[in-house]
């Protein structure tokens, strides 16, 4: 009877203890609620295309007097034309003139180096080589290129600020298109005014040249009158680099009174050009390299 009563607690603790260990699954957690909707950006605005640069308005260098005549710049037109640049931004303008500023100190030197070049041009020395080459127009275009090759600079002052990254591509163009329309028009006033008479076309050559050097040597000659200006204005100064022998420095007194009498800065230019060709070439560019000092 024992034996029974415990085979039946045994079986009772058995059953117990693997109802104990079964596992029971716990709920599964709850899903999460969908993230609202959120729409992408809207695209950039896509600006508009710039106009090109033959669109744009500008204020033109071309001005004719009461007969209808071109007014000539007194300045180069490469310089003249970067006020007139339209689409130059006002921020822009410092770095503009920093970059011209240093631009006219190296022509100045580079004049000054070539005093002797520049002086000869001052005294019309294409006109001569036009005088005895007439009619060979060849002749005149080697002839003058020779003279003006250690004085020509090749690129006008746009070209410099855009490769400089003061001015854009597009500037740059604009520029351009201000600066080639005065010279268009300067050579069609050129060509207008030959005289259909003439058969020999000598005069015709002679215009023709002399324009397109005057404009290859605009910007430098401008550059080397600031220097002959501040020598005149400054000729006590500047006089005593060339060295010069009391009995030079004699036979240039009435040539220094001119100067300094000159009433305009034009005559005062000439006075100082009389002056520097009476010396040789090493004391006229000592004078004009102390002159830099003052420009």
């Amino acid at each position: 009877m024992r034996t029974t009563h415990t085979a039946a607690f045994v079986s009772l603790l058995v059953c117990a203890g693997l109802a104990a260990a079964q596992v029971v699954t716990p709920p599964g957690a709850p899903k999460p609620e969908p993230e609202a909707y959120v729409p992408p950006p809207p695209p950039e605005p896509v600006a508009p295309p710039e106009p090109p640069v033959t669109d744009i308005e500008f204020d033109t260098l071309i001005e004719r007097d009461e007969n209808g005549a071109l007014i000539r710049l007194d300045q180069p037109v490469g310089l003249a034309s970067i006020p007139r640049n339209p689409l130059i931004a006002e921020d822009q303008w410092p770095r503009v003139g920093e970059v011209l500023a240093e631009r006219s100190r190296r022509l100045r030197e580079l004049a000054v180096e070539n005093t002797d070049i520049m002086l000869a041009i001052e005294n019309g020395a294409i006109e001569e080589i036009i005088g005895v080459a007439t009619e060979d127009g060849r002749l005149i275009m080697e002839s003058t290129r020779e003279l003006i090759q250690p004085i020509i600079v090749t690129q006008p002052p746009h070209v410099e600020l855009v490769e400089s990254g003061v001015l854009t591509e597009r500037q740059g163009l604009m520029n351009d298109r201000i600066m080639r329309e005065y010279q268009s028009v300067l050579l069609r006033d050129v060509a207008d005014s030959f005289d259909p008479t003439n058969e020999d076309g000598a005069a015709e050559i002679d215009l023709i040249v002399r324009s397109a050097f005057e404009q290859q040597i605009h910007e430098i000659r401008f550059e080397f009158d600031k220097v002959l200006h501040a020598v005149g204005t400054n000729i006590d100064k500047v006089l005593p680099a060339a060295a010069l022998e009391p009995s030079e420095r004699s036979g240039l007194s009435g040539d220094i009174r001119a100067i300094k009498a000159a009433l305009t800065d034009e005559g005062r230019i000439r006075f100082v050009v009389e002056m520097l060709s009476k010396l040789t070439a090493e004391q006229a560019e000592a004078i004009t390299t102390a002159a830099l000092d003052h420009c």
